[in-house]
């Protein structure tokens, strides 16, 4: 029974990976390729999704940066495949997980123009001296900008929590070795620096006086190497030298934050991230078609595939617009290929829907899920 049971199994499972067929499905695409081996089909197989997030001149000029995201073990491209099935004559399919391979493309900073954000951005703070870490008080000030920043909408971590140690830690001694691992780890924005606090006694007041001053050097990691640089200053009056220092580094973090957050607004001027919904049937040729013709609309200076069959079985598109409207995107898209159907433009959120191609009723788009 037992080995009737696992010849079922197997009966089955052989079934699914037969059922492959090239084209769309719930996970991601599967693409037909000419390698026989397993290894070189899954590269294959994932090199023929990639113009979907890159051109061919940015996959070559970050082709270190790919191949270390992608390629770097069996492992790490493993977990961009689902379904396979082999031939040892003819072409082989390969089932390759968008949404996964996104994610990492992402993460490695390759698929965004420089000054471009996917998401929320967040601000690392790593305070101190990086060669011997920040001292007690550094820590302090590292704490007090995070939540001086959360006030104002900004998500900021601090480098040296002990967390954020364990998952992604930054392991470089100099300055400029941190932006270019911050850059590498897929933050966006890189704040480093240090405090400076002092309290006197008031004998007239018998309070003690406490003064700090924050410096930071705030990088846009994906922009430039060269920071924007600024003090900012706190100053309390308490009954000890510990409360006055402590509140004193609290008020100059709220002037950090209100400094900082209007350095990056300013960095944010003149690059729009405009989302492109495509509803109904995820056709891979229509996307890339799409994409095409984002990519040659005056203005927008890069598009990419974001996601697969989410948001309401529709996929996401980013072009990265500059100063460009929602609206003004679609008008530009619409002259440039009349076929397109735009159904909804929000302006104000930055997003448009473009309709997919209609399914003839012989076309059967479901796949076995493997």
């Amino acid at each position: 029974m037992r080995r009737a049971g696992l010849l079922a199994v197997l009966l089955f499972c052989g079934g699914c990976m037969s059922s492959l067929r090239p084209g769309p499905t719930p996970n991601g695409i599967v693409a037909k390729v000419p390698a026989h081996d397993k290894a070189g089909a899954r590269r294959q197989a994932v090199e023929s999704v990639l113009p979907l997030f890159l051109t061919p001149a940015a996959r070559r000029e970050k082709a270190a940066l790919v191949d270390k995201a992608v390629y770097a073990s069996p492992k790490t491209i493993k977990a961009f495949i689902g379904g396979q099935s082999l031939s040892k004559t003819g072409d082989s399919l390969v089932e390759v997980k968008v949404n996964a391979l996104s994610t990492a493309l992402q993460k490695a900073g390759v698929v965004r123009p420089p000054g471009y954000s996917s998401g929320p951005e967040v601000l690392l703070l790593a305070l101190g001296n990086r060669a011997v870490g920040p001292t007690s008080t550094e820590h302090f000030a590292a704490d007090a900008l995070e939540t001086a920043l959360f006030a104002r909408g900004i998500q900021a971590q601090d480098a040296d929590d002990e967390l954020l140690k364990l998952e992604r830690p930054l392991t470089a001694k100099t300055e400029a070795a941190t932006v270019a691992q911050a850059s590498a780890g897929g933050w966006a924005w890189l704040a480093t620096g240090g405090v400076a606090d002092v309290a006197r006694h008031e004998v007239q007041s018998g309070a003690w006086r406490g003064r700090a001053r924050l410096t930071l050097s705030l990088y846009g990691v994906d922009r430039s190497t060269e920071p924007a640089r600024l003090d900012a200053d706190g100053e309390a009056l308490d009954v000890s030298s510990f409360s006055a220092v402590t509140r004193a580094i609290e008020a100059a973090a709220q002037e950090a934050a209100l400094r900082v957050e209007g350095i990056m607004a300013r960095k944010r001027v003149g690059r729009a991230t405009i989302g492109i919904l495509v509803s109904g049937y995820t056709d891979p040729v229509f996307l890339m078609r799409l994409i095409g013709a984002l990519r040659r609309v005056e203005g927008v200076e890069g598009a990419a595939l974001v996601s697969w069959r989410d948001l309401d079985e529709m996929a996401l598109i980013h072009a990265y617009a500059g100063v460009l409207t929602a609206d003004a995107l679609a008008a530009k898209l619409i002259n440039a290929d009349p076929a397109l159907r735009v159904t909804a433009v929000e302006t104000e959120d930055g997003r448009l829907t473009i309709a997919g191609p209609p399914v003839s009723a012989t076309d059967d788009t479901g796949q076995e899920q493997q």
